[in-house]
Order: structure tokens, then sequence, then C-alpha cells
């Protein structure tokens, strides 16, 4: 049986990057900038102050923010590609 995912912890770091810390010790900084359109429910996410509410939800398996938009642990490690992991390099 394959194990979930989960974020252990999520630490807003400017603008629109975070550093994301997984339950396997990984810890990476994504610039969501370069990940986002900031179209439809990611509009309010442009805002960077809005952006900077970041929240790891109760299972730790997703990062959600108030207005419903959410990103699952499994798409957010899939693009941690240096870290070692099954995923590594995929992205």
């Amino acid at each position: 049986m394959t194990e979930l995912i989960r974020i252990s912890h999520v630490k807003h770091l400017q603008q629109h990057e975070l550093e994301i810390t997984f339950d396997d010790g990984c810890c990476k900084r994504y610039d969501f900038a370069g990940l986002f359109r900031f179209q439809g429910v990611q509009a309010m996410l442009r805002d960077a102050a809005y952006f900077a509410r970041v929240r790891v939800s109760d299972d730790h398996r997703r990062l959600f923010w108030e207005n419903g938009y959410d990103c699952c642990a499994d798409w957010l490690r899939y693009f941690a590609d240096d870290c070692e992991h099954e995923w590594a390099g995929l992205a």
C-alpha cells in the first residue's frame, strides 16, 4: 500500500512564494507566480496579502485559502523535483 503524501508545515516567504515541508522531510520553496494563472477562483490569490493566509488542512493532505481554492499535497510534491522521492525528476 502506498503511503499518502502529507504536508507538515507551510510558511509564506514573500509575494507568491511558500516554503512547504512534507512528512517525508522534503522542504521545498515554491513560487506560485509560475504555477498559477490567477484567473477564476485563483484570481483572489493575486493579492499577496491574501495569498499569505494559506493554511494546511486538518488531514494535512492539502493547502487551502478562505475562498475555497486548494492544492493537493500530491500535486505539490510532484513539483518538488529536487528532493529524493519516487516522483523526483518527473516535473
